[in-house]
């Protein structure tokens, strides 16, 4: 098969998928759990002092939250004519959203199944245009399932365009996934390092290469204990590498695919207070096709997350 100007809309839209299905099956999921009127002590925990660290937890129905959320998504297509490249498409867009949210129902791990959310703020800006993804004070309800995301407004099924926007903004938090990913074998204290789950971070990537062996390594650092919110916390961050991340796009071979990734959460030293705040980058690379008919594909997405109770 060829390549040519066309293929662009349908390798974007795959690769955004890969890219999305990563953070939404578990690398970024964050912890988001119900909270007494009672606020955490004031942290009384040294940077000498060890600690078991426990990035994911469960949550429960009738939790409420405010979530402010920032997506950006950047992407470039080039066609390879030897050692010169011709772009083809690139892109940046960027959405914000901001909205309060109630625990419907959770999967049986703690992790939101179904959500109502008031929208303030939901809008993408693309090419110096401002776009507003759903207006202020529409009730949307989300339905989160192993097989995909739906978003209703009065039982009426958004668009796949609205629906495509929210996805990276109106995520499925809480559950377990993080914690099995992330989580130290030990207490650990500020400045410690450890090896992260690098089989279930390569179950977040979906079937591995059938042609090559897929190869996922990562640490995660306990970078130090804050105050955000007014809550103590600890702040963890990870970086993971995998090459061979794929071998094949739409029916056509993929050489050097590489994902290079990176999570930064904060999560509260009392493991009954949900994550604060929680940003993460996923970057992926990837030449496609063969031989002079090549595309060289970069795609990154970052996002932002700051959750208020």
């Amino acid at each position: 098969m060829s390549l040519h100007r066309n293929h662009v809309c349908f390798l974007h839209q795959t690769i955004k998928t890969l890219c999305t299905g990563l953070l939404l099956a578990g690398f970024s999921i964050t912890v988001t759990v119900p909270v007494s009127a009672q606020k955490p002590k004031q942290n009384t925990i040294g940077s000498d002092t060890a600690i078991q660290l426990k990035l994911g937890r469960e949550l429960r129905p009738f939790d409420e939250y405010l979530v402010k959320a920032m997506n950006i998504r950047i992407s470039r297509y080039a066609l390879l004519h030897g050692n010169r490249e011709e772009t083809v498409q690139a892109d940046t867009v960027r959405s914000t959203f901001a909205g309060t949210v109630t625990v419907n129902n959770v999967t049986e791990d703690g992790q939101e199944a179904v959500k109502t959310v008031v929208v303030r703020n939901a809008e993408t800006r693309y090419q110096g245009q401002n776009t507003t993804i759903v207006a202020t004070g529409t009730t949307i309800k989300a339905f989160y399932s192993d097989t995909g995301y739906v978003y209703t407004v009065n039982d009426d099924t958004l668009a796949a365009a609205v629906t495509a926007d929210l996805v990276g903004l109106l995520r499925s938090e809480g559950g377990l996934k993080t914690g099995v990913i992330m989580n130290p074998p030990k207490p650990v204290r500020v400045g410690d390092s450890w090896h992260i789950n690098a089989d279930a971070f390569a179950a977040t990537l979906g079937s591995p290469p059938k042609n090559k062996k897929r190869i996922v390594t990562g640490k995660a650092t306990f970078k130090k204990v804050d105050v955000l919110h007014d809550i103590p916390v600890a702040v963890v961050s990870m970086k993971a590498s995998v090459t061979n991340a794929v071998d094949s796009l739409e029916g056509m071979p993929v050489e050097n695919a590489t994902i290079e990734a990176t999570l930064d959460i904060a999560v509260p030293i009392d493991e009954r207070y949900p994550t604060v705040w929680v940003a993460s980058n996923t970057h992926f690379a990837a030449t496609v096709g063969k031989a002079p008919q090549q595309m060289r594909i970069s795609y990154t997405v970052a996002d932002e997350f700051d959750f208020q109770r």
